[in-house]
């Protein structure tokens, strides 16, 4: 494959003491669009089944690597001499693959792990598309290099319990789904130790997105919910579904922000009096706390839609960001952007 189509993201692998674990998540991008989700990218190979190998970039270049693999280990079990591939020389073979096609300029577009065990040893290995292998204690490939394996180097210990790697193995692909736009919070775990190897079932990550960090311009989260533009509640009512939920998931306003809101309001105040309609209601620059106070706001604007007033319905809110925008739309004339200044998480 030269034009890789639907993809897989990171990989992280690592080895601890009795095993080897390898984790990858569960989604297949089509482009930069989270087409398909439940896609397996790690599974068991080999006559004796003591290897697992997981793959990132073309899933349709993986399920090829796949069907060879699997042509190999039929041969070896007709040959029925007993012998069969260890890890290490199906890490082997595959490279020699990998940068054979690679080399006729029609690539296998994967980066992969061999993980195996085998007479008391873990096995841990990588090739890229290219036919570059190494070998080492814990890998990461895709983003996975770059965000997963600063931690793997801080953490790992050659000592390692399943159960300390398991938890180190989730913490990096939290991070992973935090960071990577191709990443999801559905991941398999992968295993291998002496009684042979195993994928599980996929498991969901737990998050938390209200770091500060998370939220735009730093600081604490924030409760209450203000209108720094010139938004009326004309006859055509402001959707009040949409702002009773937005005020449910904001939390306390910083003082700097109560300044800022005061200096919006009244600079505001000239075109709150030309936005105000028959029966309208002008909110610029009020902070709401409670959704009695919104749903007010709603039957305030009382009337049937029309009539040349100004009709206005929340239409996007942006998730772990600042703004939450109201869409105003006046029959028969312009229509504009108000601003709600608060984050919607």
């Amino acid at each position: 494959t030269t034009y890789p189509m639907v993809t897989g993201g990171s990989l992280v692998a690592l080895k601890y003491a009795g095993g080897v674990l390898v984790g990858a998540d569960t989604l297949a991008a089509y482009g930069s669009l989270a087409r398909f989700e439940g896609v397996p990218r790690m599974k068991a190979v080999g006559v004796a089944e003591d290897t697992i190998l997981a793959a990132g970039g073309d899933i349709s270049d993986y399920q090829q690597m796949l069907k060879m693999i699997e042509a190999k280990a039929n041969e070896e079990y007709a040959i029925d001499d007993g012998a069969s591939m260890s890890p290490s020389a199906l890490h082997h073979w595959l490279t020699r693959i990998m940068y054979q096609r690679r080399s006729k300029m029609d690539p296998l577009w994967n980066s992969v792990i061999v993980a195996g065990f085998r007479e008391g040893q873990a096995y841990l290995g990588s090739t890229d598309l290219y036919g570059t292998m190494f070998e080492d204690n814990y890998i990461a490939t895709g983003l996975g290099a770059h965000m997963a394996l600063p931690m793997l180097r801080k953490a790992w210990r050659p000592d390692m319990t399943e159960a300390e790697a398991t938890k180190l193995l989730t913490d990096c692909m939290r991070v992973l789904f935090y960071r990577d736009t191709r990443a999801s919070a559905q991941f398999n775990i992968g295993k291998v130790d002496a009684n042979g190897s195993a994928v599980a079932e996929p498991v969901m990550l737990e998050t938390y997105w209200e770091h500060d960090e998370f939220i735009k311009g730093g600081g604490a989260p924030r409760r209450r919910l203000v209108v720094s533009s010139s938004v009326c509640a004309g006859p055509g009512r402001l959707a009040a579904g949409a702002l009773l939920l937005l005020a449910e998931r904001h939390r306390e306003p910083r003082a700097r922000d109560r300044r800022r809101w005061s200096g919006l309001a009244a600079r505001n105040s000239a075109g709150r009096a030309r936005a105000r309609g028959p029966g309208g209601a002008c909110v610029s620059g009020q902070v709401f706390s409670t959704a009695s106070e919104l749903t007010g706001l709603t039957s305030a604007a009382g009337g049937v839609a029309g009539h040349g007033d100004t009709q206005r319905t929340v239409t996007h809110t942006q998730s772990h960001t600042s703004h939450v925008l109201v869409h105003t739309r006046r029959h028969g004339g312009r229509s504009g952007v108000a601003q709600l200044d608060a984050p919607a998480h």
